[in-house]
């Protein structure tokens, strides 16, 4: 299954399309006041377009995306826009953070929302060489910065 994107590779902003048919492969999650649908890893090709990956296996030097899909409903503020956040965090085979960046948003997730949700946000980051093999787990949260809720999906991927 394939999501096109008209963002550049590296870590993302958003996009916001439709996706059927995806299986989640999320191992965990919590929810205050969000519901995520659905959620998987992917890859994402020269061409923007967002790749599911089965397995959740990455080559290192490899971009790795975790998706959400259909988060909502989020409420609207004053000036009739939703306003949302995504803060993602990696932690390595041996325990330690790899990554954490809260706020990968900012002003780009104050919006209007098609129906209060927002289709399938998206963060990312890219692996190196060098970073060791193994089973790696990867956190996102989406919160409402109008409603104040939240929700959080985490999983693990195997860097090969």
């Amino acid at each position: 299954m394939k999501l096109t994107s008209a963002l550049p590779l590296g870590i993302f902003v958003l996009v916001v399309v439709a996706i059927a048919g995806c299986t989640s492969s999320v191992q965990t999650g919590t929810s205050v006041g969000l519901t995520i649908e659905d959620s998987f890893l992917a890859l994402q090709d020269a061409q923007g377009t967002l790749i599911l990956v089965e397995g959740n296996t990455f080559t290192r030097g490899q971009s790795v995306n975790f998706v959400f899909m259909n988060v909502g409903e989020f409420e609207k503020g004053s000036d009739g826009k939703n306003w949302f956040d995504i803060d993602l965090a990696v932690t390595g085979p041996d325990g330690k953070s790899v990554l954490s960046q809260q706020g990968m948003l900012g002003e780009n997730g104050h919006i209007a929302l098609d129906g209060n949700v927002a289709a399938s946000p998206y963060a990312g980051f890219p692996t190196t060489a060098s970073m060791p093999t193994g089973t790696y787990q990867v956190t996102m949260i989406i919160k409402d910065k109008v409603g104040g809720t939240s929700a959080t999906k985490s999983t693990t991927f195997t860097l090969a």
